[in-house]
């Protein structure tokens, strides 16, 4: 764009305009050599400061040399001394750029490295060697708590036993206590009408001359009925 004289002012705002208005940089260079006050007067115009403060664009101004001023400088969002200066600011030192690279390159190479390492940890659990010593500390882990388990179980069972087998004892002796048999070895006898055999409990349940069966403890007679006589005395 021209850079000096009368209509410099415009054709810089039709530079900076369509730049903005289709996108066609990252950055705009607002850029010229040194000159005199007023060669540099277009760059301090009202409408080239409106398009540089306007611009979405970030504008680099550096307009003549360091001890120039211009009023689009301020205006923009940074000053460069001159144009090399600016060249300098939005270019990258070829240095600085091999050593980002080569600190992408090792972070690169670490993270590779890691994740094969952190591979060869986790394929390391499924070798057959280590799944067999696995599976022997669980099957160990295992027995030992069957083991627990069996003599916890066992030692149960053997309490729960003694407990029903005193309750068993208990209730024999209650039985025995209760037995027909137990009371006839103390001297008592069971008397039963015969033919029907039907237990005699009192002498008016018999008859003259009939038949009776006598139940010991371990034996029995048979007697017939001589004579009834009820005695109202209590035993």
């Amino acid at each position: 764009t021209l850079v000096q004289g009368a209509e410099a002012p415009t054709a810089i705002c039709q530079q900076i305009v369509p730049a903005n208005r289709y996108t066609m940089g990252d950055v705009i260079v607002l850029t010229r050599g040194g000159g005199s006050l007023e060669d540099l007067l277009p760059f301090s115009e009202v409408v080239v400061v409106e398009a540089v403060a306007a611009s979405h664009i970030p504008v680099l101004s550096a307009v003549g040399h360091e001890i120039d001023h211009a009023l689009c400088d301020l205006a923009a969002d940074v000053r460069a001394p001159t144009p090399s200066a600016a060249a300098e600011i939005i270019s990258i030192n070829r240095q600085e750029v091999t050593e980002r690279i080569g600190a992408m390159a090792r972070e690169i190479i670490s993270t590779v490295q890691e994740r094969i390492r952190f591979l060869r940890s986790t394929l390391q659990h499924y070798l057959p060697d280590t799944q067999r010593l696995a599976l022997q500390r669980r099957l160990q882990e295992y027995l030992v708590r069957f083991d627990d388990s069996r003599e916890s179980f066992a030692r149960e069972m053997n309490e729960m036993c003694n407990r029903y087998r005193n309750r068993l004892r208990i209730a024999r002796s209650s039985l025995e206590a209760l037995s027909p048999r137990h009371i006839l070895q103390r001297g008592y006898a069971l008397i039963y009408g015969l033919p029907q055999r039907q237990l005699i409990t009192a002498a008016r349940q018999t008859s003259a001359h009939q038949p009776l069966e006598i139940q010991f403890a371990t034996s029995r007679v048979v007697a017939t009925v001589e004579q009834q006589q009820e005695d109202h005395e209590k035993l």
